[in-house]
């Protein structure tokens, strides 16, 4: 923030504003009403009654989001979770106090622990770059207007994107139909994966499968490819496939047998029935799949020719990657949109826009 413009004043967070937390508010209460409850990671639910109303910057205290800003115009009930701009020691234009406050992510300055927070103590002496008060309504006005052409193709993107990573669900329907009587039992055989703790691990080239995918490496492997594995706590629903020698970890289970089947057409055949590994898992108290269960009590649609599943793997495999790229070029446009945001905010307060 060096060579500001002629007019222009570096402050710290201390002498512009103070801040308070919210009010703790029982989960039990947070269920109906008129106004909106806000906590640290946004909207909770909702409330019968109201702690703060008008125009006000609230930000994130607790939880995995601490730190965002939201300039808020109604009446809502603020958690303690989170902060609210209770006083301003300068006259500031709070339109422009909250787009500094976004573009420096706060969130940056929290605790390194499980539960993530941010206090006032470690962010009071971030300097604030303030231009005259006119220049700061004109700042805001010149955002605003690139930022609402920026974010409509920011949206339009991101619908696309959910669009695109639907055809697969879509076309899996259409290969596996939607009457499912073959018990998936019948078709495979699932096994909870190995443990293997972080302490454990060496460096090596065979891959570590978790319910998410890929988590780190080995240098041994307990399953030989090409194999098939899918989350059995954590993220349930997630299939997926490796020709390499690989370990799958406890979080996961693996295709142990795969009963004369084509390793492709069983991975495609388990992401067809996604819904119903995510559907088993959720009887349990804490969400985790019952490989003995999703044998009995998932059903999946089976075709016994070994031709025809190498003739159905071939072509969802050609649909994945045509997915998979079409989605590669969204998001990478997605991504220099989201740097033109951050390029306009940087060149705005640093006197420049």
């Amino acid at each position: 923030m060096d060579n500001l413009p002629k007019g222009w004043n570096l402050k710290p967070i201390n002498s512009v504003f103070k801040i308070r937390s919210g009010s703790f508010l029982p989960k039990s209460e947070i269920v109906e009403g008129d106004f909106d409850v806000y906590g640290g990671n946004g909207i909770t639910g909702k409330h019968c009654s109201y702690n703060l109303e008008g125009e006000n910057i609230i930000i994130g205290r607790v939880g995995a989001k601490c730190g965002n800003v939201r300039l808020i115009n109604d009446k809502i009930w603020l958690t303690d979770n989170a902060f609210y701009i209770s006083e301003y020691l300068v006259k500031v234009n709070i339109g422009y106090l909250s787009l500094f406050l976004e573009y420096i992510e706060l969130g940056k300055t929290a605790n390194q622990a499980a539960q993530p927070v941010i206090s006032f103590k470690g962010i009071k002496d971030i300097q604030i770059p303030l231009p005259p008060l006119s220049e700061q309504t004109r700042i805001v006005a010149k955002l605003d207007a690139l930022f609402e052409r920026i974010d409509k193709s920011i949206a339009l993107l991101e619908e696309n994107i959910k669009h695109t990573k639907a055809l697969m669900a879509s076309v899996l329907d259409e290969v596996f139909g939607r009457d499912k009587s073959t018990k998936l039992g019948d078709v495979l055989t699932l096994k909870r994966g190995y443990d293997l703790p972080t302490q454990n691990r060496e460096k090596g080239s065979y891959p570590l499968y978790g319910a998410n995918g890929i988590i780190d490496a080995h240098n041994e492997f307990k399953v030989k490819g090409p194999g098939v594995c899918t989350g059995r706590s954590g993220s349930i629903g997630l299939v997926h496939f490796t020709e390499k020698d690989y370990w799958p970890l406890n979080t996961s289970l693996y295709v142990q047998d795969f009963k004369g089947n084509t390793p492709k057409y069983i991975y495609y055949l388990l992401w067809s029935v996604s819904k119903e590994l995510i559907a088993q898992a959720a009887f349990a108290a804490v969400p985790t799949l019952d490989r003995k269960k999703a044998h009995e009590y998932i059903n999946a649609t089976y075709h016994s020719s070994l031709s025809e599943q190498e003739r159905i793997s071939k072509y969802l495999d050609q649909v994945h990657v045509k997915q998979n790229r079409i989605v590669l070029e969204q998001q990478s446009k997605l991504t220099h949109l989201k740097a033109l945001k951050a390029s306009l905010l940087d060149r705005a307060f640093k006197g420049e826009l």
